[in-house]
């Protein structure tokens, strides 16, 4: 049967059973591919077949699995565990060793897949077989596998006396006495050196016994009792003793205090124990010394670990221990208990672990904490001097030299830090405990976590930064930087110029500042600040808020010279030193006190505060160009005059003063000393840096003098008379108190004004065309303002502000208060705005833009001369505002209310209105106006003249005063409630309704009480005063069937299209039917009649009432006149009331001559009919 041969993995116990045979000049049982075809098989079917189907199962994993299922099925229990036979037929003993074949034959098998039910065939073609038959077989199998025969048998001089064979080991047994124990090379030998100082080696298992022991190159090496020396073993254990393990594969020291040293992995046992330089070290039980391990776990006990200079894994485990990382990246855990920890130079991760754990950074350390927990400082010297004895290391044993950087974690306690000379870097930001970093010389670096710290940089430019809790940081020498951090910080330094920073965009508690008087020029920095404001000042030594986030505690009133606020609207104030304020970004107020002083604004709308009153030596202001707008105030200053020039850049003095000295004193800015009393001249000067850099100016309580420059200045001249010069640029003056002159110069300039209060008698100094300026009293909110900007005189303004304008044309803008302003305008082109309240506006000459605001407001317009192209602006439901051209007496005036594109008013006035209902009122002047109406509820007032009015949608009031006035009304749609007032003898008015064309009209001229005119349309005519007769004339109808009646007037009523009725009632009245089959009734007077197109009656009625005196039997003649009927014709009848006339009898009438008789009486004429049938009358 060919086979072939394929690589297999094997135990190491099969590699050292092979090296014995081949020893003994055997070979193992994979030798030869022929091992399948051997005698041993010859005659078992079984077998062959079984290896014929496993090409890739080879030599001991076969034989082993082969073993042990026979040795287990057979039930022969002589031959469990035993295989092999001696000369004398005795067994070889090997115990489990076919066991342990099949357990490591069983994982490849698994591996490579075998079909275990072929080897449950092997197994059931032997069982049936003799104990005998199956012994010779395994013996025959497996003889050269067990390595032991006769050979070794018939050599007992390679064993000691008393030796034996046990499980295919030989076994040496020493005396009590220093024996050298040695089996012969390649043997598996059992050696026990019993009592006496042995040498064992080169054994497979080594036991020492009770003597003193050297082992050395052994497979297994015990130390038993005695102080033993183990060596050069792959396992070695000390056992009881003080025992020495080098150079061992594995070393365990056993009971007893043990040093074991350069082996690969090292345990100490239960004592205290020395483990230095192995690969892997582990103290186990008791207080344990580890050094130069890579790998070093304390185990139990108070433990002494020190790292290699490479990267080391050191572990405290439980117990108060000590652990220094060395030299390279290390990772060092404090385990449970309290210890103290060391990372040393390179990348350090330490691990407190649970307990109150130190971690003392030498000075071969940079380092980072992650997470601590709290004790105290005095509590960790305590501990270290007590339980390890190394107070000495922990104070002088440490020289930072910031090599690496180390990382802490978990739940150490406490750090101590005690620095040399060179710079260090020392973050422990996010460590939880107390740290005391104690930096020495040298510029460190020093950054803690949310302990309660104590950071000390000695001398050098150190940095120290508490991180959160209630930390103390001491800068002492050198230019230092300080940051407390969150928690209530105690911030000191003694010398150098030192930087206190604050971040208080978060949560910082109440941190006090220590610094001694000139011990250096420090700052207080809140540049990090980017989203809270910031209030500070530098003189204040009570507690102090400087926002929600910080409260402030200063020392000394002078030991901080210099601020910086953050990117918000900061106040900072400085004290009597020569301080330097850097506002930063936002809106800041800049106060720098007594002292030559420098402020700086930076970027946003800046304000420079000076009481100019007191000493404040020479100042410096310094802002960059288009940096914000800036201002210069002297507000605070109340008895000294100010004089400021925001265009000069060369120092100038501001304002001077007296200084009154009772006792030797040194004069702030002269340097004088004087020790009479005596009064002094004193000056504040000012520096500015640029001559565009300040945009505003204000002054105090004198006499004030502020010029601006090119800017777009704001001056105020507060209290006193003041002289305000705003020079190139678009100015804001404001003069307040006193007598001022405000002189914009050149620009868009304006004059601010609160004439709520006493301001005087101003002047304002503007020229022709040198922009266009304003005169502005938004902020005056309790008073009335009445300006005409072309009046030249001086003007009271109102009781607080009288006002001169040293040109008619040279401001062109007037803002009003919020009261009953009245603004006048100029021949410029003028913006009045009136503002809230009930104002009135009039622009006069120029292309002007009035808008009164708020309010009911009056915008007047005298239309009689040229007034350009005007423009009113006026917001929905802004108040009832009206048009008035009142004083216009010589023009026509035409305005519609609801058109917003520029319309034609007259030849002087166009006008424009920007809604078409932000208008309500209109008022004509003295000719003939047409005024139109909105859809809002119009009040429109024709004046004198021959008015036409139309209001339009809403319920309006219509006047035409005096003169014929039309009223015109679209009744298509809906109008709304109108009311029309007409005063007596006002001329002779109309109501048209000619517009209508789809609605009938009804309407009676003598009903003074609401009327419904049509669905659209409710109508009061109302009666003058003193009269009960509504004084309107006439009417005209519209397109469809209208209805309309007169009054005791003469009317004149005009039915245009349709079917009308028309009514004169009393009166001489004229009634023009129009297109239509009309009724004309002319009622009582001498009416005139003119049915127009259609068949139209023409009732006499009432009137014959006034012409006739009637009885049964004759007719007379009245003087009262006759009805006058202007185009009867074809289809055109007459209607008489019998009742009026007193007859039925057509016979008694009669026409000649055109005129229609009643007997002798002429009852109507008809013009131009020349004939005339009787029975076109009609008797009703």
């Amino acid at each position: 049967m060919a086979t072939t041969t394929t690589s297999v993995v094997f135990p190491a116990w099969y590699d050292e059973m092979a090296a014995t045979l081949k020893q003994q000049g055997k070979s193992p049982i994979i030798a030869s591919p022929d091992f399948y075809t051997g005698a041993a098989y010859a005659g078992t079917t079984a077998i062959a077949n079984v290896a014929a189907s496993y090409t890739t199962y080879y030599g001991l994993l076969f034989a082993g699995e082969m073993i042990s299922e026979i040795l287990e099925r057979t039930g022969n229990k002589n031959l469990a565990g035993y295989f092999g036979t001696t000369s004398d037929n005795s067994s070889v003993v090997f115990p489990n060793i076919g066991d342990q074949w099949y357990q490591d034959g069983l994982e490849i098998v698994t591996q490579v897949m075998i079909d275990f039910t072929e080897s449950a065939n092997l197994v059931n073609s032997l069982t049936g077989s003799s104990s005998n038959s199956i012994t010779n077989t395994v013996t025959s199998v497996f003889q050269y596998i067990a390595g032991y025969g006769s050979a070794y048998e018939s050599k007992p001089n390679r064993f000691i006396q008393g030796n034996f064979w046990e499980g295919g080991i030989a076994v040496y047994d020493g005396s009590n006495k220093r024996d050298y124990l040695k089996p012969e090379k390649g043997m598996l030998a059992r050696v026990y050196g019993n009592g006496g100082d042995d040498y064992i080696t080169e054994a497979y298992q080594a036991y020492g016994g009770t003597g003193n022991d050297y082992l050395t190159n052994n497979r297994n090496a015990e130390g038993d009792d005695g102080d033993d020396y183990l060596t050069e073993n792959s396992t070695a254990k000390g056992g009881a003793g003080k025992d020495y393990l080098t150079k061992n594969s594995t070393a365990e020291g056993g009971d007893g205090s043990d040093y074991l040293t350069n082996n690969t992995t090292a345990k100490g046992g239960n004592d205290s124990d020395w483990l230095v330089s192995n690969a892997s070290a582990s103290g186990e039980g008791g207080d344990d010394y580890l050094v130069d391990n890579q790998t070093a776990s304390g185990g139990d006990g108070n433990d002494y670990i020190i790292g290699t200079s490479g990267n080391d894994d050191l572990d405290g485990n439980n117990g108060n221990d000590y652990i220094e990382g060395g030299n390279g990246n290390d990772d060092i855990d404090g385990g449970n208990d309290d210890d103290l920890l060391i990372g040393g130079a390179g990348d350090d991760e330490i691990h407190g672990g649970s307990g109150s754990d130190i971690v003392v950074f030498s000075a071969d350390s940079d380092f980072t904490a992650t997470r601590v927990t709290t004790t105290t400082v005095q509590n960790a010297v305590n501990w270290l001097a007590k339980q390890v004895g190394l107070k000495t290391v922990y104070e002088n044993r440490f020289d930072i030299t910031g090599q690496g950087t180390d990382k802490i974690h978990d739940d150490v306690e406490t750090i101590v830090i005690n620095t040399g000379a060179s710079a260090n870097k020392i973050n422990v930001s996010a460590f939880t405990g107390t740290a005391t970093v104690d930096a020495g010389a040298g510029n460190d670096t020093i950054e803690t976590g949310s302990g309660n710290d104590l950071l000390a940089g000695n001398t050098g430019d150190d940095l120290l930064n508490g991180g959160s809790g209630a930390d103390f940081l001491m800068g002492n020498e050198g230019n230092d930087t300080l940051i407390g951090g969150s928690g209530d910080d105690l911030l000191s330094d003694s010398s150098g110029n030192n930087v206190y920073v604050f971040d208080a965009d978060s949560a910082l508690g109440t941190d006090t500042i220590v610094e001694s008087t000139n011990s250096g020029t420090d700052t207080v920095n809140f540049s990090d600040t980017t989203t809270q404001n910031i209030t500070l000042d530098l003189i204040k030594t009570t507690q102090q808020t400087v926002n929600a986030n910080l409260s402030l505690i200063l020392q000394d009133t002078s030991g901080i010279k210099n601020a910086i606020g953050g990117s918000q609207n900061d106040n900072l104030t400085g004290n009597n030193l020569n301080n330097s304020l850097e506002g930063g970004n936002g809106n800041d107020t800049l106060s720098g006190g007594v002292g030559n002083d420098t402020v700086s604004g930076g970027a946003g709308n800046d304000v420079y505060l000076f009481d100019a009153d007191s000493a404040l030596g020479t100042n410096t202001i310094i802002e960059s160009n288009n940096a914000g707008i800036d201002t210069v105030n002297f507000s605070d200053t109340t008895t000294q005059n100010i004089t400021l020039d925001l265009s000069k850049t060369t120092q100038q003095t501001v304002a001077n003063y007296l200084v009154k000295i009772s006792s030797p004193t040194v004069l702030p800015s002269f340097g004088l000393i004087k020790t009479t009393q005596q009064t002094v001249d004193g000056y504040f000067s000012l520096l500015l840096n640029n001559a565009t850099g300040i945009e505003n100016a204000i002054g105090g309580s004198q006499n004030d003098n502020l010029t601006g420059n090119s800017l777009d200045n704001s001056l105020e001249g507060r209290d006193g008379n003041d002289i305000l010069s705003g020079g190139a640029g678009n100015d804001t003056l404001s003069g307040s108190a006193g007598n001022d002159t405000l002189s914009g110069d050149a620009g868009n300039d304006v004059y601010l004004f609160d004439a709520d209060s006493a301001l005087g008698t101003d002047t304002v100094i503007e020229s022709n065309n040198a922009g266009t300026d304003t005169v502005n009293f938004s902020d005056t909110t309790t008073q009335n303002i009445t300006l005409d900007l072309s009046k030249t005189t001086q003007q009271t303004v109102n009781g607080n502000l009288s006002l001169l304008l040293n040109s008619a044309t040279g401001v062109e803008n007037a803002i009003g208060g919020s009261l009953n302003d009245n603004l006048t305008g100029n021949s410029l082109d003028n913006n009045l705005e009136g503002r809230d309240g009930n104002d009135t506006l009039s622009g006069g000459a120029g292309n002007d833009t009035v808008s009164g605001g708020a309010g009911n407001d009056v915008y007047l317009f005298d239309a009689d001369s040229a007034l350009g192209t005007d423009t009113v602006i006026e917001s929905n439901n802004a108040g009832i505002d009206t048009v008035n051209f009142s004083d216009t007496t010589t023009q026509n005036i035409t305005l519609d209310l609801s058109k917003t594109t520029q319309q034609t008013v007259n030849g002087n006035l166009s006008l424009l209105l920007n809604n078409a209902t932000g208008i309500e009122n209109a008022i004509g002047g003295s000719q003939n106006d047409n005024l139109t109406g909105n859809s809002l509820d119009n009040s429109l007032e024709g004046g004198n003249g021959n008015d036409t009015l139309s209001g339009g949608a809403g319920n309006d009031n219509l006047s035409g005063d005096f003169g014929d006035d039309v009223y015109v009304f679209d009744a298509d749609s809906a109008l709304g409630a109108d009311k029309i007032t007409e005063f007596i003898e006002s001329g002779i008015d109309t109501v048209n309704f000619s517009d209508t064309t789809t609605q009938t009209i009804n309407l009676d001229l003598s009903k003074t009480t609401q009327q419904t005119v049509n669905s659209n349309l409710s109508l009061t005519i109302r009666a003058p005063l003193f009269s009960t007769t509504p004084n309107v004339e006439n009417a005209i109808g519209g397109s469809q069937n209208d209805t309309i009646t007169g009054n005791s007037s003469n009317n004149s009523l005009e039915g245009r299209e349709g079917n009308d009725i028309l009514n004169g009632n009393s009166g001489d009245d004229i009634l023009n039917g129009g297109a239509g089959n009309d009724m004309l009734i002319g009622d009582s007077g001498n009416d005139t009649m003119t049915g127009g197109a259609g068949n139209d009656v023409f009732q006499l009625s009432a009137s014959a009432t006034r012409r006739f005196s009637l009885s049964s039997s004759s007719v007379s003649w009245s003087t009262s006149g006759s009805d006058w009927i202007k185009d009867f014709g074809a289809g055109d009848r007459i209607q008489i009331d019998t009742n009026d006339v007193g007859m039925s009898n057509r016979s008694a009438f009669r026409f000649q001559d055109g005129k229609l008789f009643v007997g002798n009486n002429v009852l109507a004429t008809l013009e131009g009919v020349t004939s005339f049938n009787v029975n076109n009358i009609e008797f009703i």
